[in-house]
């Protein structure tokens, strides 16, 4: 749905899908679950009720996407007035995927979780952390191929 959004927003800005926006909207993909992707991963490894979990998850990263989002935005802001077709699309294009991922991270996800999520998650129900050890005498492969 970010791309879509972003190709739209960058129609409305003036820029036509050619070859440098496509190169754009390509790099721009994966840069655009970046915000979504914290908040649903502190969201499911909170507990409690799901809008307790939404509060936990916010409470932790909403600071930080914030001035993630801002700092970007100040990095990208000359580039809009280098003079250059290329340089301008791309800056265009991290101005909406910032402003789009922040969008959704921040307000449309957790809301889509509180409202959907039915199940609480307790101390109590959650399985242990998985603890990985290593060992100086253990082998990192097992040479008995017999066993399989």
């Amino acid at each position: 749905m970010n791309d879509f959004l972003l190709v739209g927003g960058l129609s409305l800005w003036g820029a036509d899908l050619d070859p440098v926006i496509q190169v754009d909207v390509l790099l721009a993909t994966g840069f655009s679950v970046d915000y979504t992707a914290h908040v649903a991963y502190n969201y499911f490894r909170a507990r409690g009720s799901p809008q307790e979990r939404v509060y936990s998850s916010l409470a932790e990263m909403a600071m930080p996407m914030c001035e993630a989002g801002l700092s970007t935005f100040l990095c990208m802001l000359p580039l809009i007035f280098v003079p250059t077709y290329a340089i301008v699309c791309f800056a265009k294009t991290v101005f909406l995927v910032v402003a789009i991922g922040l969008l959704h991270g921040l307000f449309i996800l957790p809301v889509v979780l509180a409202l959907f999520s039915r199940n609480s998650i307790d101390e109590k129900d959650a399985p242990p952390p998985a603890a990985i050890t290593f060992s100086a005498d253990q082998p990192l492969v097992d040479k008995n191929l017999d066993a399989v």
